[in-house]
């Protein structure tokens, strides 16, 4: 699966709004994924910068960048292999070091190679953490790149306590009802609806459209996706006279 430019909602170590190479978006969902944002590239704050040479490294990245929207994996993972070690040149944890583990891990999933991908992942986290702390938004993007890769291997078990880490951390930030907690909220239901939780995966789904609707009002087209997703869940649960009137809902939106 390709990974697109996305603009993203939360700033990482300095990057403003813009579009850049990205896993997945973190912003108001579209559809049962909700894309996460994975760190290429974008607009670095000098002084995060100064005792890792930007200009050797930027270059390296952009070259990476550039082959990883190409197609061309086998070359993006060197040009990242080459900014990590510019990276890495000032012996400490820092940003640059993060945003190319991250981005050499996606490379490395492109490429159909899950176990390194898991490591740069985990490396990235590592790293965040060290400079960051345990608890900060800038873990959230890494949190969910490495709970998608597991779930795309279908090991559900081992992402979803790393998404539950995931919206403890926007929840502690953010609060309870917040309409950025919604694409967490989705994806932890799909994957207790992949094991057979339902009862769970109900809750997720019916806090979601709580939210959604204080968020984003009861008629929001967002709301669909939820309304539907929910729907399949109860039909799976036996209650299609519930499925049927969430669905009915959806329509009566998108008829507006």
């Amino acid at each position: 699966m390709s990974r697109l430019a996305l603009r993203c909602s939360p700033c990482v170590f300095g990057f403003q709004k813009r579009d850049q190479v990205g896993r997945m978006q973190f912003a108001i969902f579209t559809g049962l994924w909700i894309p996460l944002f994975f760190m290429v590239g974008g607009i670095i704050d000098p002084p995060l910068f100064a005792e890792t040479q930007p200009s050797a490294w930027e270059s390296a990245n952009t070259a990476g960048m550039e082959a990883y929207r190409q197609g061309r994996y086998s070359e993006a993972k060197q040009w990242f292999l080459q900014a990590l070690t510019q990276a890495e040149r000032s012996g400490e944890p820092n940003p640059s070091q993060a945003m190319t583990l991250n981005n050499l891990a996606a490379v490395h999933e492109a490429l159909g190679e899950s176990e390194d991908a898991e490591l740069r992942y985990q490396q990235s986290l590592f790293v965040i953490g060290a400079i960051q702390g345990p608890d900060h938004p800038d873990l959230v993007p890494g949190l969910n790149n490495l709970a998608l890769l597991y779930i795309r291997d279908g090991k559900y078990q081992q992402a979803e306590p790393l998404l539950r880490r995931s919206l403890h951390i926007l929840e502690s930030h953010l609060g309870e009802i917040h309409a950025h907690l919604i694409p967490s909220l989705l994806i932890l239901a799909q994957v207790t609806q992949f094991q057979g939780r339902f009862e769970e995966a109900e809750q997720y789904y019916a806090r979601a459209l709580n939210i959604a609707d204080a968020e984003l009002g009861s008629r929001h087209h967002q709301t669909t996706t939820i309304l539907h997703r929910y729907a399949r869940l109860l039909r799976q649960m036996n209650r299609d006279a519930e499925a049927s009137l969430l669905e009915e809902r959806a329509r009566t939106i998108q008829e507006h």
